[in-house]
């Protein structure tokens, strides 16, 4: 038994930003919009509402409210950027990921390694005719993702073609 362990040129290895990913649907931008207004629209107009009813409190609840005014107007200005780096790849033998904006995000998960896979709906998305497809890996949770801001349909051919990827692995 010969052991052989040779080296490999790093040069030579894949790249996963030169993949070439399918941008999410562009109604996806709206679900976004949605969210951040909700998220951060809620509490703002909270702490003005409450800063006119609470006089002894009011340059504290209107501080509140500007700062959450300004990560809401920062999140409204960014979101355009979150949405062109969104992008999926399905190949061969995995199925790839990317968002992010100030920290990048790859994910890379081979057919072999994944164990569920399920396509969910929320209300806002729903409203929009989307949908996320949630793939969970054997490598644990570093290597689960969610895929959003694709179709309904998608998401179920997607999935549909996973599956059938991983019981063909199976068989051989």
């Amino acid at each position: 038994m010969n052991f052989s362990n040779n080296l490999i040129d790093i040069e030579l290895l894949p790249k996963t930003e030169q993949i070439s990913y399918t941008q999410v649907e562009e109604t996806y931008k709206k679900v976004l919009y949605g969210r951040y207004l909700l998220l951060w629209g809620i509490p703002t107009v909270s702490a003005l509402t409450t800063s006119f009813l609470d006089k002894e409190s009011q340059i504290e609840l209107l501080s509140a409210a500007l700062v959450f005014l300004v990560i809401l107007a920062v999140m409204l200005a960014v979101t355009g950027k979150i949405y062109e780096f969104m992008g999926y790849a399905i190949r061969e033998n995995d199925i790839c990921m990317r968002r992010g904006l100030f920290f990048k995000k790859y994910v890379v998960v081979p057919f072999n390694r994944i164990q569920h896979i399920t396509v969910e709906q929320g209300p806002l998305a729903r409203a929009f005719g989307l949908a996320s497809l949630k793939v969970y890996s054997a490598a644990g949770n570093n290597n689960n993702f969610v895929l959003n801001g694709i179709t309904k349909e998608r998401a179920d051919e997607m999935k549909q073609f996973i599956l059938e990827q991983i019981k063909t692995d199976d068989i051989h």
